[in-house]
């Protein structure tokens, strides 16, 4: 039964919350496989798996195996999860990576145009490459810091991948004021993403790293308690955002999701119930038409977060209700996906306690979130009834920036 095609298929879209696929849903399946395995099987193919009594068309070994294998990583059966050396996702594997290891020694050795014409080959689409991605946005990213974005980053701010890579695959958290935010104004200013006069003009993917970028600004600066030289919050609400955002946020999930939760946390401040619950309304809509459950898992995550930075139980109550766990295991992990079992676990299950702390796990990815990630813990463990770590919360707060935390040692 296993080896039926058509099972094994049925079964991935299942995963995906998909009972009957169209070839819409083989297009999300496949956009899926790319970004778990680093490769995927084509849409056209997805479909005469899904139809082959109709098609007639055996499908290859090579498809079934990857098949197999985008199951198993979806599922994290515990036989894979036992298979993994205990430090399988910490840093050390990705600065360990030989890609990681070639291209830092390439940047520090100022091999400028070699890198350069490498970036140039690489695809645009964010997680195009899955786990590569990440170690080449690391290499990237890690180097800047050392070295100083401009002798790093100066050189390749022509090339649309560097925004990719740097700004959307590595976020920095851990130093967002003196390193991440100067870097995502930097590439953002040169590569014209907060010129809103012309962001009708833009193509998707540019379209979106607007989006992303001034989103993200305004959530670093919300988070700081800090006034910027750039208005994020105006920026955020431009008027000329509103019906390009209406027409695309379906095919930009992510970055639209990146938005409404810079618009909740902007209400939020302001007292605004009203668009506030509009805003959510707005990003259930969006979310129930979104396939790819990745992506909606980690949009759900991302605005869980800033409901529980604005206090706000019932609503985040609400919103998990809407979008009970695809799973009982987690998808990746990643921090947000971390972060929202446990907000199941608290606001849908009601636990008295949650004993997972976020020092207990291992980042495959987003490894330099891990100090926000750490505070956001805190916080939860404060709307669990148990208290802060007072100490640890501090150092966090004073390496980060986070000043909005500071109410978890008062």
């Amino acid at each position: 039964m296993e080896h039926d095609p058509k099972n094994l298929i049925l079964e991935a879209f299942e995963l995906m919350g998909v009972s009957n696929p169209n070839i819409g849903d083989c297009k999300f399946l496949s956009k899926e496989m790319q970004f778990v395995l680093g490769e995927s099987l084509s849409p056209i193919t997805l479909y005469r798996m899904v139809n082959k009594e109709k098609q007639n068309v055996k499908p290859y070994a090579f498809s079934l195996e990857l098949l197999r294998r985008f199951i198993d990583l979806k599922t994290l059966r515990p036989r894979d999860e036992m298979h993994f050396a205990p430090n399988y996702f910490s840093k050390s594997s990705v600065s360990e990576n030989a890609l990681y290891l070639l291209l830092e020694q390439q940047l520090v050795s100022s091999r400028i145009d070699d890198i350069g014409a490498f970036i140039e080959k690489l695809p645009m689409e964010h997680w195009s490459l899955g786990w590569e991605q990440y170690v080449i946005a690391c290499a990237l990213g890690e180097t800047a810091k050392e070295k100083g974005i401009k002798s790093i980053v100066e050189p390749f701010l022509e090339l649309p991948q560097i925004r990719t890579y740097l700004l959307e695959t590595y976020v920095d958290f851990n130093q967002p004021f003196r390193f991440y935010l100067p870097l995502l104004k930097k590439i953002g200013a040169h590569q014209q993403l907060f010129d809103l006069k012309r962001i009708e003009a833009r193509d998707l993917n540019s379209f979106g790293s607007s989006l992303f970028s001034m989103s993200l600004a305004y959530l670093l600066c919300f988070l700081g308690r800090k006034k910027d030289d750039v208005n994020w919050e105006e920026m955020i609400f431009h008027p000329s955002i509103n019906e390009m955002l209406e027409e695309r946020k379906t095919r930009i999930p992510i970055p639209a999701s990146r938005l409404y939760v810079a618009r909740i946390l902007a209400f939020g401040k302001r007292n605004d119930t009203v668009q506030l619950n509009r805003t959510l309304e707005e990003f259930i809509h969006l979310q129930t038409r979104n396939s790819s459950i990745s992506s909606r898992e980690f949009s759900l995550a991302i605005v869980c977060d800033a409901l529980l930075l604005l206090q706000k139980r019932e609503k985040l109550t609400f919103l998990l209700e809407k979008f009970p766990n695809p799973n009982e295991k987690r998808i990746a992990f990643d921090p947000t996906s971390i972060r929202l079992e446990l907000y199941r676990k608290v606001f849908i299950k009601n636990q008295a306690k949650v004993l997972l702390l976020a020092q207990d796990y291992r980042f495959q990815l987003g490894e330099q979130e891990s100090d926000y990630h750490q505070l956001m813990i805190q916080l939860l463990l404060q709307n669990s009834k148990q208290k802060p770590q007072k100490s640890l919360t501090s150092s966090l707060i004073q390496r980060t920036g986070f000043r909005h935390f500071g109410k978890l040692v008062s």
